[in-house]
């Protein structure tokens, strides 16, 4: 689990980084951070517009999720 802190790292560094990759053409913050009521024990949810294949995307994401913030667990919910 993180904290407050660490989870607003995560948040920021996704906002800074390009919104745009060869898979991702657009990322957005949801749940209870978009609707301004998060909380010491909420989640970071994000959702993603991908072009191309699918399995390539979320073998990169779950990649860094993994390597980069330390996620021990994560759940794809895939939406076409």
């Amino acid at each position: 689990m993180f904290t407050v802190e660490e989870r607003d790292r995560v948040r920021q560094r996704r906002s800074n980084s390009p919104r745009r990759t060869p898979t991702s053409r657009l990322a957005a913050v949801t749940g209870s951070y978009a609707a301004g009521q998060a909380d010491e024990w909420s989640d970071i949810g994000l959702a993603f517009a991908i072009r191309g294949e699918l399995p390539a995307a979320l073998e990169r994401w779950t990649e860094l999720l993994y390597r980069d913030f330390g996620a021990v667990h994560h759940w794809d919910l895939p939406f076409a």
